[in-house]
């Protein structure tokens, strides 16, 4: 532990905290491994020089002695001048003495130890130096976990053991040393070597007793890097040796029991045979998944060399990088504050920060490696000390402090956090204290954190969080993320002793349908795993091989067939985690597809899917919108799953299946009336399924539909189902005011205008009657472009202006749309016969004709050419003057008439040259008046029209066959109109 600083920490946060104890901390440690290992390189030069000396003596016993062979010659020829029958000399070949050898080998040995023991002194000088160099000092948050990192590194590469046993060589090189020795005396002069012995002795003697007296004396001073490790070895080899043997005994015994069994009796073990293949078949499909990314990865990295990156920069990454850095840190400072009155403030800011933490690392099981009960006794003693807990004994600051550390205390570690101590019990006994209070959040807070830490019989129903949740039935949608993963852990922690009631109404709120009308609560994805865990280890599915989406899958498909007592709990759990995954899916593209597949095995399983069938379908309008195709196939069976419940559907072709879906959908709008399913709620799944899909189906020989009595419906099935769905039965039907209103009609038509594809034997008028809503609800190009696609356009066009000309006149777009009327005999006379007339001049008045006036000329254009006889030429030459006589006076700067006099000056003077052209515009009657020439009266009165034209003269309609002039300054225009 670190001494406390006298220093206030009351202004401080927790990572100025442990910036200065680690400062600390990393001083001593620096300076205790840096005295170590110079001393280490001190002692290695000084024993290598005197080592070095040996060696060269004892290299010399390796070798041939080159004057014992020059005597051994000497010696011979000496013997062969005194008698010549003396053999010549024969050189023996020089083997060394085995004690040779092996003094050099333990020589050497030592020598090689000591230089190793050197060089690693050296690099771990250099990485120690390295330690703290380079700390980022700007924020005290990012300085701590960039130290953190550099701290996890040292523990995870076992830097600590690494420099502790570099001693340890040198031991080694002095022992061999030593027995080099002896060994090498032994053959010289065995009373030498007794003194050598004797010493070598009585230092093993002494170095074992140290040992040993440290091992079991804690107090002892005779500490060494061994002394300390031995007792972590001894037991480390102890539990893996007992763990083996227990292991073993047990699957001795499972053999034995199995053998007895099958001998029995004989059992089919093909379903246990398919789930092993299938496990191994998951793992091996893993495996290769595992081995083609590492090798796209190496790959990758061959062909495209990542950009060389300083250091700093790299370690900068990591910290991004690193998720569990800051627990890390918090886990530190927690384990080197004393526990003493005066590290109450620090301890206060260590949990206001830990509470901040991702839910999944609080309860992380390494959490319990901190004092969190010493550190707890410590921040409540404060409150302990209060006789009479009220608003009026503790400050506002005080009470927002205790909730901080109620929150604490909940969130931080497992249950196991407290042990269960004197301590311990003083915490629960103030939980109580403050629920008898009723402190509102500090009181529900209170009781959580008792029923966290207290351990209840099986048959006790009346828990703390039952009486929270009888006070405050919505308790999860006002709990933190936090809150909500500590009480679900907490209850999968206890699923043997599982209060089911609570569980219920703790996930009650979040199972109703009405919850996900609007904005709504989302629990974070890891709580909705461990909802996933407590459903599987309700139903036994949690010891099934492969991943917790299998587990789930397997639990999910069964609900039915699941114990009473249990099935309550089960389906409330199940709706939460569908609902919550599918309101999920959206953002979270990995799971897709798991989520559609546990959605189909289940829905048939609730005998309660009828809730929250509005829910499903306004949840897949998202997913639909991704225009994901590989989800197609269940975005498709699940929405006709939850349309046509509790009929089944088909599956047969997609076309059937679309058929099942909109006759579900025909059958809600018009027989069942239910109020949950609006128009917008049910057709625009379906149409945005449809969209992926490419709207229109294929349908097969025998695919038939139910009479569809819905107009939207029967609209949505002739987009998708054009083949064996007519639209002739809408001319029947009324798009009554809220079908107009819904915002889901103009979506609809839009779709229907672009890709409605006609049958050959579609009805061209009721086509019309989509073809008018649609011009009032959306551009009418849509019209237009969806007429102009048609070969028979004229029949079109001829139904429109024959049946909807006064709803055409009504639009917005009129002008537009009228311009482009062709290939009907009956336009413009109905146009007039409509009060034409009357409606350009109404139009025109209105303040924001401009955007419309050059529709309104060419109308008007396209009636002068479309006449079909001389009333009606007479009627458009009307709708020039009007034209003129209305948009004159409004008009700042005079208008030019340019393209009403081109025309009529075309129609006045006819030229043999304009014959094709005039032919290729006009109508039949038009072609034929011009070319024949215009009787006098007809042509005095196109003149008018032409002069008025030119000289821009402001008309007004004619009175009494005569025409009025309200100007005419060079007196040109002729005053009679016959």
């Amino acid at each position: 532990m670190l001494p406390i600083t006298t220093e206030s920490t009351l202004d401080k946060n927790v990572w100025q905290i442990y910036n200065e104890r680690a400062d600390i901390a990393d001083r001593e440690l620096m300076r205790d491994w840096n005295d170590s290992l110079n001393t280490l390189l001190i002692f290695g030069a000084l024993y290598t020089a005197v080592l070095t000396a040996f060696i060269i003596e004892s290299m010399k016993l390796l070798q041939e002695d080159m004057g014992e062979s020059t005597r051994n010659i000497l010696f011979i020829v000496s013997h062969q001048l005194a008698n010549a029958s003396t053999p010549a000399f024969e050189h023996a070949e020089f083997t060394p003495e085995a004690w040779a050898v092996r003094v050099n080998y333990y020589f050497f040995t030592s020598i090689s130890c000591s230089l190793v023991a050197a060089l690693g002194a050296v690099l771990a000088l250099q990485w120690v130096g390295s330690y703290d160099f380079g700390l980022i000092r700007s924020s005290a948050k990012v300085h701590a976990t960039q130290r953190q990192l550099r701290y996890n590194g040292i523990k995870k590469w076992k830097l600590v053991h690494l420099i502790s046993a570099l001693p340890l060589l040198i031991h080694i090189s002095l022992f061999l040393f030593f027995v080099g020795l002896v060994d090498w005396l032994w053959h010289i002069h065995r009373r030498v070597a007794y003194v050598v012995v004797t010493g070598l002795v009585i230092e093993g003697i002494l170095y074992a007793v140290t040992h040993i007296i440290s091992i079991f004396d804690v107090s002892a001073p005779f500490r060494t890097p061994i002394s300390r490790s031995l007792p972590y070895m001894i037991r480390k080899v102890h539990s893996y040796t007992f763990l083996t043997v227990s292991h073993l005994s047990v699957w001795i015994e499972d053999k034995v029991l199995q053998q007895l069994h099958s001998s029995r009796e004989s059992v089919d073990e093909s379903p246990g045979i398919q789930r092993f293949m299938k496990y191994q078949a998951v793992k091996l499909q893993k495996f290769w998944l595992n081995i083609r990314s590492l090798v796209y990865a190496l790959h990758k990295f061959v062909i495209n060399p990542t950009e060389a990156r300083s250091f700093e920069h790299r370690e900068r990454q990591a910290l991004d990088l690193v998720t569990t850095l800051q627990r890390d840190t918090i886990l530190w400072l927690a384990k080197n504050i004393e526990d003493l009155p005066s590290s109450r403030p620090a301890f206060v800011t260590l949990l206001k920060e830990a509470v901040r933490l991702p839910h999944v690392q609080l309860i992380d099981p390494r959490m319990n490696l901190a004092p969190w009960s010493a550190i707890f006794q410590n921040v409540f003693q404060k409150f302990n000390e209060i006789e009479d807990v009220t608003l009026e004994a503790v400050s506002s600051e005080e009470f927002a402090e205790l909730e901080a550390l109620l929150e604490a205390a909940a969130l931080v570690g497992t249950n196991a956090t407290l042990g269960g101590g004197v301590s311990d019990r003083n915490i629960r006994h103030l939980c109580s204290r403050l629920h008898e209070c009723a402190f509102g959040r500090v009181s529900t807070f209170a009781q959580l954190v008792q029923w966290k830490f207290q351990e209840f019989p099986v048959w006790w129903d009346d828990t703390p969080l039952s009486n929270v949740l009888r006070q405050e039935p919505d308790l999860i949608l006002n709990l933190s993320n936090s809150w909500i993963y500590m009480v679900l852990y907490h209850i999968h922690s206890h699923v043997d002793r599982l209060n089911t009631q609570d569980l219920i109404e703790f996930l009650s709120p979040l199972a109703s349908s009405k919850h996900y009308e609007g904005e709504h609560r989302l629990l974070e994805i890891p709580t909705i795993f461990i909802i996933m865990r407590i459903v599987t280890c309700i139903q036994g599915y949690d010891t099934y091989p492969g991943s917790l989406w299998e587990q789930y899958r397997q639990a999910s498909s069964v609900i039915l067939r699941t114990r009473s007592d249990n099935s309550d709990v089960l389906q409330t759990c199940h709706k939460v985690i569908l609902l919550q995954l599918l309101s999920h899916a959206p953002n979270t593209p990995d799971m897709r597809e798991e989520v559609l597949n546990s959605l189909l095995q289940a829905w048939h399983q609730f005998p309660s899917s009828d809730d929250i069938r509005p829910v499903i379908l306004k949840l897949l309008v998202d997913l639909f919108d991704l225009e994901e195709m590989s989800l197609n196939t269940q975005l498709m069976g699940l929405l006709a799953a939850v349309i046509s419940w509790p009929e089944p559907t088909s599956t047969l072709t997609p076309a059937r299946r679309w058929a099942d879906i909109i006759e579900g959908c025909d059958q809600i709008l018009t027989h069942e009336h239910d109020s949950r399913f609006t128009l917008s709620l049910l057709v625009s799944p379906v149409l945005r399924a449809a969209k992926a899909a490419g709207y229109s189906v294929q349908s097969p020989n025998g695919i038939t539909l139910n009479s569809l009595e819905h107009p939207v419906i029967l609209i949505l099935a002739s987009l998708i189902l054009p083949g064996c769905c007519s639209l002739s039965p809408l001319k029947g039907m009324i798009l009554s005011p809220e079908i107009h209103e819904d915002p889901i009609l103009p979506d609809l038509l839009d779709a229907w205008c672009n890709a409605y594809r006609r049958p050959s034997d579609g009805d061209v008028e009721a086509e019309c009657i989509l073809l008018v809503e649609s011009a009032e609800l959306l551009p009418a190009n849509l019209l237009t472009r969806y007429i102009d696609r048609q070969r028979d356009d004229g029949a079109y066009w001829e139904a429109l202006v024959s049946q909807h000309l006064q709803r055409l006149l009504s639009n917005r777009m009129a002008p537009y749309i009228l311009k482009q009327v062709r290939y009907t005999s009956i336009f413009p006379d109905c146009f007039f016969e409509a009060g034409g007339i009357t409606w350009v001049a109404t139009r025109l008045r209105v303040p924001n004709y401009v955007t419309e006036r050059d529709d309104m000329v060419e109308l008007i254009i396209q009636c002068i050419e479309k006449s079909t006889s001389v009333a009606t030429f007479r009627n458009s030459l009307h709708l020039v003057a009007t034209y003129i006589e209305v948009t004159a006076p409004v008009e700042a700067a005079p208008l030019s008439y340019g393209l009403f006099e081109e025309i009529l000056t075309e129609i006045h003077t006819f030229r043999a040259a304009y014959q094709i052209h005039l032919r290729l515009r006009c109508s039949p009657f038009m072609y034929s008046l011009v070319t024949n020439g215009l009787e006098d009266q007809l042509k005095g009165e196109v003149e008018t029209i032409i002069a008025a034209c030119k000289r821009k003269y402001l008309l007004s309609p004619p009175v009494d066959d005569r025409l009025r002039f309200m100007r005419d300054p060079d007196e040109l225009c002729h005053r009679s109109w016959t």
